[in-house]
């Protein structure tokens, strides 16, 4: 990276390792301190506004100068518009203001080197994470699981087993990183790696499994080094992971139960209900439902597993990035999309090096892939991924120039 980038002080660090909590302890910091999960991050950010306003506002001029910026903009523009006859203005709005300060956070980031903000992130999330599944939180969080599933919580520590294994391939993808990228030192990488499918395993998430193991095999096929080590490990990781996936091996708490069962839990029918909706109406097909509407519209199917709101609604997850955006965009929003993220690979692929290139296209090859059995993109957490994309692209397109 450019020597002019600055080094992220000891202040900086400890924002970077706390920024995480909310994604464990959003409910303890919301009922405890009345803090939101978004203001806690806005405080944890304040030391990275300390710096060159000049520099920032250079940066800034070569971030609108990127196509896929621009169409990312347009998105957000659209998305904004649908606003005027969505069901729930409270998430749709929601939605959009995370990719707002994602963008806003990953300026700040472009100031600094980002591999150094994804190291501690990586880092600290791998050890909460083994604190947590060590029990250690229980002397002091109150929370209980109705579930053998690792991450599957409520109370002060509330998560989502599905959403926590997506989490934990993005912490993944910079040990990913490290191990394809380096020539030395291989197996200090290798172990928090496996580390990190170890617990993608323990939360008994196909999801994550598919999405980490898919996103792992591109990696390696594309972008590792000529090494016959790292051909070996990344051969021997895939297997790994398929035989996980594939084959009914006799886990304890009858993970291979969760993993390796064809059906989807319902989630086919849930999406070809979406499909339906859509299509019913010409319409709403062109130009959605609105902004955070999906999930009212799924769950006036009576067929669907919905959760009823304080209003007394239904409303059902579409566990999929794009039939929700499908039903909430219409088809202009959905292309808008598709075509946003595929101007982002395409300008990281472009000219690729492994220091520009090869972090943002992991982080966002995971929420694309991911994106077919979930969301990312409402989540506490892609804020933060998301900005790191940001920061490179910036970075990347300052040196292009």
């Amino acid at each position: 990276m450019n020597k002019s980038y600055y080094n992220i002080n000891f202040i900086k660090k400890i924002s970077i390792v706390l920024i995480l909590l909310p994604v464990f302890i959003s409910n303890y910091l919301s009922e405890q301190f009345g803090i939101t999960s978004m203001v806690f991050l806005i405080l944890l950010v304040i030391p990275f506004c300390f710096t060159n306003w000049k520099s920032l506002f250079i940066s800034f001029n070569y971030m609108i100068k990127i196509n896929y910026i621009k169409l990312l903009f347009l998105y957000l523009i659209y998305c904004s518009f649908t606003l005027a006859f969505t069901q729930d203005f409270s998430a749709g709005l929601n939605m959009i203001l995370l990719f707002i300060v994602s963008v806003i956070l990953g300026l700040l980031f472009s100031q600094y080197k980002v591999i150094e903000i994804y190291k501690h992130l990586a880092w600290s999330g791998l050890i909460y994470t083994i604190v947590l599944y060590l029990g250690i939180p229980n002397l002091y969080f109150n929370y209980y699981t109705e579930s053998q599933r690792f991450a599957y919580y409520h109370g002060d520590i509330s998560l989502n087993p599905n959403y926590f294994s997506i989490l934990l391939s993005f912490f993944g993808m910079y040990f990913l990183y490290k191990f394809i990228s380096t020539k030395n030192y291989k197996l200090l990488h290798a172990i928090p790696l496996l580390m990190i499918i170890f617990f993608i395993i323990e939360t008994h998430s196909r999801s994550g499994l598919y999405t980490f193991s898919i996103v792992s095999l591109i990696s390696f096929l594309l972008f590792a080094k000529k090494s016959i080590l790292t051909y070996i490990s990344g051969a021997f990781l895939t297997a790994l992971l398929f035989i996980f996936i594939f084959t009914n091996i006799n886990f304890s708490n009858n993970v291979d139960t969760r993993i390796t069962e064809l059906d989807l839990n319902n989630r086919n029918l849930i999406w070809e209900v979406g499909i339906e909706k859509s299509l019913e109406d010409p319409y709403k097909f062109i130009f959605g439902y609105g902004k955070g509407t999906s999930e009212f519209i799924l769950g006036e199917s009576n067929l669907l597993y919905s959760v009823i709101n304080d209003e007394g609604k239904a409303r059902t997850n579409a566990h999929n990035m794009y039939i929700e955006n499908l039903l909430n965009l219409g088809i202009i929003g959905l292309s808008l999309l598709i075509l946003f993220s595929l101007y982002l690979i395409k300008f990281f692929y472009r000219k690729f090096e492994y220091n520009t290139s090869l972090v943002p296209i992991l982080i966002y090859g995971t929420i694309i892939i991911s994106g077919l059995m979930g969301n990312q993109m409402r989540t506490y957490y892609f804020v933060i991924v998301f900005a790191i994309v940001i920061a490179y692209s910036i970075q990347k397109q300052r040196e292009l120039n």
